[in-house]
């Protein structure tokens, strides 16, 4: 909104000179020297741009009211996940905007007027961008995981000995597993909205790392005799119980606790005989 000639002249008593937002416009620098790009609001109170590098920016009088400073501190906490996380151009400077708007309702708004949340629109925008990409760089790492450590065990299964091959087939089972887990509940993968990309990609990694390990635990604890010897000589059935043990994130764990406890109490009952 560009403010009309009657706004730079002098209003209400006070010279348009002292209202130094009213002359900004794209392609001049602002009164912190930074090259303005676009301007969103302009108007007696103030004026909302975006600057050099996709920055949004403000300036104008001192003491615009409650409404103002609450819109300023939520965008300031918002603007953190769009410099971070969002890269793409596009989204980078439509949620930009979206704020720019918001802050320009606050902008106008006077100290009596009915309280408004004039971010909503741009935090819902930003916190599904936020989660979207995160997510995306989850299921990416866990991808590229599944198919390194697939190709990798296929390759070294064609050069080991039975035993130690029936593990690796009972790993690649664990690891598909986990990976149908991940792809199953892609739209509702937790991740936290502050965390880094390389620390949700990671977390992607780990997930079926433990998919690949946990297939091989459940053969481990079958030749061990700690699970029920069900699958005996139904290698499609081993097969199958490892995928789940893939698939599911606590069965595997849930039989460890079960074996710490066992071996507790087997050490708390000698304990006691000893004695």
């Amino acid at each position: 909104m560009t403010a009309s000639n009657e706004t730079q002249e002098q209003i209400g008593g006070t010279s348009s000179t002292s209202r130094r937002w009213l002359n900004y416009k794209a392609g001049i620098n602002d009164a912190g020297d930074l090259e303005i790009k676009e301007m969103i609001h302009q108007s007696l109170r103030g004026a909302i741009y975006l600057t050099e590098g996709d920055n949004l920016t403000w300036d104008g009088e001192e003491n615009l009211g409650q409404h103002w400073f609450h819109s300023t501190a939520e965008t300031i906490n918002l603007l953190t996940p769009v410099r971070t996380t969002i890269r793409n151009r596009t989204d980078r400077n439509r949620a930009l905007k979206m704020l720019a708007v918001g802050l320009a309702c606050a902008l106008e708004k006077r100290e009596g007027d009915r309280d408004e949340d004039f971010m909503a629109k741009a935090r819902e925008f930003i916190t599904a961008r936020e989660l979207e990409i995160l997510r995306l760089y989850y299921f990416a790492a866990a991808l590229v995981t599944v198919v390194v450590m697939t190709v990798t065990l296929t390759v070294i299964s064609g050069s080991v000995g039975s035993l130690l091959h029936e593990f690796l087939i009972v790993a690649l089972c664990g690891g598909a597993g986990a990976m149908i887990s991940v792809s199953e509940r892609f739209r509702s993968i937790k991740v936290e909205r502050y965390s880094s990309r390389r620390f949700t990609a990671i977390g992607g990694f780990t997930r079926i790392l433990f998919g690949f390990i946990f297939g091989a635990v459940f053969l481990l604890f079958h030749k061990a005799g700690v699970v029920q010897n069900v699958v005996t000589n139904q290698p499609f059935l081993l097969a199958a119980v490892a995928l789940v043990a893939g698939f599911s994130e606590r069965a595997i764990p849930e039989v460890l606790v079960q074996v710490e406890h066992q071996i507790a109490t087997s050490k708390a009952s000698k304990t006691s005989v000893d004695a």
